[in-house]
């Protein structure tokens, strides 16, 4: 019987490395992706892989129009992948391990006016709880600069009153 490697890789990120689901569901698209890739593309089975099959791969990403950064999020994938791989004994040593990530274009936060800032705070209408909430939100969105994501995950124990 053929072994699953994806399948262990995946209770490896869960049951080890206690990976998030976003990173969990995206490093196994990437990998079942290229996984497709090799079997409508070449004969060439997942553990078999090597740099130069990788590299066609991140160009045939280019090619197909994908930009940077799912490049550069499938290249770290593979990367963790065939590290696992090769950390098992499966393969000796990490095909990717060398293969250069494109170069991802940092984009700057648009600062917001002064008067787009009012127009923002202004939003929430303060008639009721819900009103209440978002005001409060944007304020403390707007006065300590965190992101969204950790707006959204606080708790009310993480809130110090004194």
């Amino acid at each position: 019987m053929k072994k699953d490697y994806v399948e262990e890789f995946r209770r490896y990120l869960t049951d080890e490395k206690h990976a998030s689901q976003n990173t969990l569901s995206s490093y196994l698209r990437d990998i079942n992706q290229f996984r497709t890739w090799l079997l409508s593309s070449t004969d060439i089975r997942l553990e078999k892989a090597d740099r130069a099959v990788v590299e066609d791969y991140l160009h045939h990403l280019e090619r197909i129009g994908k930009s940077p950064a799912p490049i550069t999020r499938c290249t770290a994938s593979l990367k963790s992948f065939y590290g696992y791989l090769a950390d098992t004994g499966v393969i000796s040593g990490n095909p990717v391990k060398s293969v250069a990530t494109v170069k991802l274009e940092r984009k700057y936060p648009e600062i917001l006016t002064n008067k787009e800032v009012e127009l923002f705070l202004e939003q929430p209408q303060c008639v009721d709880e819900k009103g209440f909430r978002d005001h409060a939100m944007l304020e403390l969105l707007y006065a300590t600069g965190i992101r969204v994501s950790e707006l959204i995950g606080l708790n009310l124990e993480d809130v110090n009153l004194s």
